[in-house]
């Protein structure tokens, strides 16, 4: 409710929604975001990779008669049919009405800074514009859909014509590193062994050549492979053990492979450099956020392999955990993921920041607010009996840890959760927001007493509204702004955010019609009376046959119902022979579908795969069970089998089968966001294990030492 309350707040009307499909629709157009490498999924669409000229010819035709303006304008349902107006002309309107209402704004202003502000304001808006980076002098979105659709068709030409004048005046700005020219043929050469670093058109050069790209970005895509898994398994913990047998030498196996993998990376950066230029071309390899995070992750790999052979770990731990963000890379394995990643991630930031300072706002009075209320009052003395005032916490008591009598010093302890300062403060409220420990510090401010006193149970139940209240209108509402953050992005990015109730109501009886496939049926009816039977009970989805197998597949679920632990060994006996007879009936439910439908087309329906795969499994390893055979991990597979029998009730009712496909026709979907957030995972599992690895072993070995202290006084108090 709370995620449906805050995204109605993001919707807009539905008049507004056909304007925003325009102008998305255009502004991708014009501006896809940029791809990075090799997509491992277009190796399996060669039919898509291998368009022909007609086929982009009929697209980009299609693209030209859907942004004609009787178009656009039937498309909005708008009933005046508004005049053609030169884009030029509209953007001098803007532009001197821009001029006056800064020349009016100016006149107010009597402040000196103001003024300074205002004409180094205004030098950098009057500094040159580089047509290939930010050709528009006005944002799109000031543009009605109409006057955005002539912009967008005679924006191409030019732009084309910016970009040539600004060469002829800059010759210099399309030469790669000041030394490759766009003739030269080593860069001609790199230009055919990857893509453009920015955008999916290189201006004035080579495309990749499909073979030679495709090899390359393979090696490169499997050295990113190797060098995430030798992360994960490499970690301090390992290299600590690995030094204490082998010695602290800088010449290891794993300093060595990462040199390499450097090697190799800045092979392929240098060939991107050069192809592309590093900032002032057209594609230039730093004007993309991946060449960015991959220029980031190669200078942290330089410097931590350098600060590894020359012992110097401290370096090399402070900048280990960069190499997490070449695993990003791991999203080229889908081209949705990549942009869905590129979208919702590095695009929609600025909308996760402003919802961070969102949540901030609401938390930061909360924590001065627990300060004011809590602060020292959570002091308490170990000894609880009868210690009512802190001061008389002194002296021993008598301890029975473990049913032990040990003497123990009575000692004022601040409990972990305090709020004592302000940093602590809003340390734990940011806690309390995971939803993680928030009733522990909620019983620990309900036994406060005052400052000095030792806390009593429930003493101040008050308390606990300052967490409720805080749990209500801070977690819930941070945790529910996020996501909603996130799915606005998602939905942007998708362009679901922007489609009307019938729109919507459309692409979703589409996903479904294309999950909905005919019947497999033979093309000649059967020639005996006992395959015309069977056919019979094969196509009949509510015949009397078919609804026997239902009440037999229910009475099979009921059967596992009755598992319980730890159960008499004649039960489970008693279900096996059950589950064994009940198979014995499906399998023959089986072979009358295969005489009825025929074995080709038996095989055509996913289902009857799935029930002949999972119905002679249960048969077969049941079967094994009642011989004799219980090796345990044998007994599990059995379970297994048998629970995959009940979803054979899936395809038997209309509800369950129509929910089913709408979750298959999102399957894409849902794989893709998965693997973008299990790549996200593994970056900053990478990422805190190569920084705090090492603390945590160490952490790890002060606690032996501990528990070793521990033990010998423990030890020496029994001899006394």
């Amino acid at each position: 409710m709370f995620i449906a309350v805050i995204q109605e707040n993001f919707d807009v009307t539905e008049d507004e929604k056909r304007m925003h499909q325009v102008k998305a629709f255009l502004q991708n157009k014009s501006y896809k975001a940029p791809s990075q490498g090799l997509k491992l999924s277009s190796l399996f669409s060669s039919k898509k990779n291998n368009m022909n000229t007609e086929a982009a010819q009929s697209k980009q035709a299609a693209f030209e008669m859907l942004t004609k303006q009787a178009i656009v304008e039937s498309f909005l349902d708008e009933g005046e049919q508004q005049h053609r107006q030169d884009v030029t002309a509209g953007g001098k309107l803007v532009a001197a009405a821009a001029v006056e209402n800064l020349q009016m704004e100016e006149e107010k202003r009597k402040r000196f800074f103001q003024r300074w502000f205002a004409k180094a304001g205004g030098v950098w808006r009057d500094r040159e514009t580089n047509p290939f980076y930010s050709f528009q002098s006005r944002s799109v979105a000031d543009l009605a859909p109409t006057a955005l659709a002539q912009e967008v068709v005679t924006e191409a030409e030019r732009r084309k014509r910016a970009q040539r004048e600004y060469l002829a005046k800059h010759p210099n700005y399309n030469v790669s590193l000041f030394i490759f020219g766009p003739q030269n043929k080593i860069r001609r050469m790199c230009q055919r062994m990857v893509g453009p670093s920015r955008a999916n058109v290189r201006y004035a050069g080579l495309p990749p050549n499909t073979t030679l790209s495709y090899a390359f970005s393979i090696v490169i895509y499997c050295a990113i492979v190797a060098m995430v898994v030798l992360a994960c398994f490499t970690t301090p913990l390992y290299q600590k053990e690995y030094f204490a047998k082998h010695g602290n030498s800088s010449k290891n196996w794993f300093t060595l492979v990462d040199a390499g993998f450097v090697a190799l990376f800045t092979f392929e950066s240098a060939v991107k450099i050069i192809a592309d230029g590093l900032i002032w071309t057209p594609n230039a390899y730093l004007r993309g956020s991946w060449g960015i995070i991959d220029c980031i992750v190669l200078i942290t790999l330089w410097i931590s392999v350098a600060s590894s052979l020359t012992n110097k770990d401290e370096i090399s731990r402070a900048v280990g955990a960069f190499k997490a963000l070449r695993a990003l890379r791991l999203l080229n394995i889908s081209g949705t993921a990549q942009d869905t990643f590129h979208s919702v991630v590095i695009l929609g930031g600025k909308k996760i920041l402003s919802a961070a300072f969102v949540s901030l706002s609401l938390i930061i009075p909360f924590a001065i607010y627990g300060v004011n209320l809590f602060a020292g009052q959570m002091d308490a003395c170990n000894d609880d009996n009868g210690i009512m005032n802190l001061t008389d916490c002194i002296h021993e008591y008598a301890s029975q840890p473990f049913d032990w009598d040990v003497l123990a010093p009575r000692v004022v302890q601040n409990p972990y959760f305090n709020f004592d300062d302000f940093g602590t403060s809003l340390f734990i409220l940011f806690q309390i927001v995971s939803q993680e420990g928030w009733t522990g510090v909620m019983f620990n401010a309900q036994n406060v007493v005052g400052k000095g006193m030792q806390p009593q149970p429930f003493h101040s139940q008050v308390n606990s509204l300052f967490f409720l209240v805080f749990n209500l209108l801070g977690a819930v509402f941070v945790l529910t702004l996020f996501v909603s953050v996130f799915m606005r992005n998602y939905t942007e990015q998708t362009g679901v955010a922007f489609l009307t109730s019938d729109q919507r109501t459309w692409l979703e009886l589409r996903k479904l019609l294309r999950q909905v496939r005919p019947s497999k049926r033979p093309d000649k009816s059967p020639d005996s009376e006992w395959k015309g039977w069977c056919y019979q009970r094969a196509t009949h989805k509510h015949g009397y046959w078919q609804r026997g197998v239902t009440v037999l597949l229910m009475i099979h679920g009921m059967l596992l119902l009755l598992e319980y632990h730890p159960s008499p060994g004649s039960l489970d006996r008693t279900r096996d022979w059950f589950f064994l007879m009940l198979n014995i009936t499906f399998i023959v439910n089986l072979v009358v579908r295969v005489i009825g439908l025929t074995w080709s087309n038996f095989v055509k329906s996913k289902w009857d795969i799935y029930a002949l795969l999972s119905v002679g499994g249960t048969f077969v390893t049941t079967l094994l069970l009642l011989a004799g055979y219980a090796n345990p991990m044998f007994v599990q597979l059995q379970k297994l089998f048998l629970v995959s029998v009940v979803i054979m009730l899936i395809p038997r009712n209309d509800q369950l089968d129509h929910l089913f496909k709408t979750a298959a026709a999102s399957l894409t979907s849902i794989g893709n966001l998965i693997a973008t957030w299990f790549v996200l995972f593994l970056v900053y599992a990478i990422a805190l294990t190569q920084t705090f690895g090492e603390s945590i072993g160490c952490v790890w070995l002060i606690d032996e030492i501990l528990i070793g202290y521990r033990l010998d006084e423990d030890r020496a108090a029994r001899k006394r």
